[in-house]
């Protein structure tokens, strides 16, 4: 695993035990699923993507790659135009912990 996908697992375990209270039996089956399916960025953003910010539509271009069924941020750029973005569920952190607490996927 490289130095910066620890940084961020590690931001996601922090926000889902601070902000969410997320029970830690669920936030470790969570971070072991995402240390098993680790995602390497793609090089660049499409040309055709509806997000401005190419950063932010180089992190879509690659949960798209990977065939991800959904993508969480707390970015307003990308979940401004979630409707406009096929092919995956663009959703906020509070919104994919619903998701989770119903046992709905995808």
């Amino acid at each position: 695993m490289t130095v910066e996908v620890e940084l961020v697992l590690e931001e996601v375990e922090r926000t889902l035990r601070v902000k969410f209270r997320m029970p830690r039996d669920l936030i470790a089956a969570d971070l072991a699923l995402f240390r098993r399916h680790p995602v390497v960025p793609t090089a660049r953003a499409p040309k055709s993507s509806p997000i401005p910010d190419q950063d932010d539509a180089r992190i879509l271009a690659t949960a798209l790659a990977v065939g991800a069924e959904v993508l969480v941020t707390g970015d307003r750029d990308i979940l401004d135009v979630r409707d406009r973005i096929q092919g995956i569920i663009v959703t906020d952190p509070r919104g994919f912990w619903e998701m989770h607490r119903r046992g709905k996927r995808g």
